[in-house]
């Protein structure tokens, strides 16, 4: 399933009587790489609010601080379930790397809602 700005950015069409062939963990990829690049600022307290997809750079976390690296992982799953119902249980977790210049890389994990078979779904953003 495509959603209307998905549709709308790539507009080709499948010829009449044939499926059109997507991928939905690469959809899915892009929505979480949209979710992360969104850059609206608004007060966190807020919760009601139609406008709280964004999040804050990442750089601006510090790469050494480990917790303002688990709470930028734990807002982005908050962000996933409620804007990409496509991922069923979506889990954002800061794993160690082992290397000095980026010691920590975020982890995005779920299901697929593919069918009625759930399969596994893995993502790391790019280093």
């Amino acid at each position: 399933m495509q959603y209307l700005m998905e549709r709308l950015a790539n507009p080709t069409l499948p010829q009449p009587g044939q499926l059109e062939a997507v991928n939905p963990a690469k959809l899915i990829e892009a929505q979480i790489q949209r979710l992360v690049s969104a850059r609206l600022g608004i007060d966190d307290h807020d919760a009601a609010s139609l406008l709280d997809f964004w999040m804050p750079h990442v750089v601006e976390q510090g790469m050494l601080d480990q917790h303002a690296l688990q709470r930028y992982a734990a807002r982005l799953t908050s962000l996933i379930e409620r804007y990409e119902p496509r991922l069923l249980r979506p889990h954002a977790s800061i794993r160690p790397t082992g290397q000095v210049l980026t010691p920590f890389q975020l982890v995005v994990t779920g299901k697929l809602a593919v069918n009625a078979e759930p399969e596994q779904f893995f993502f790391e953003l790019p280093r």
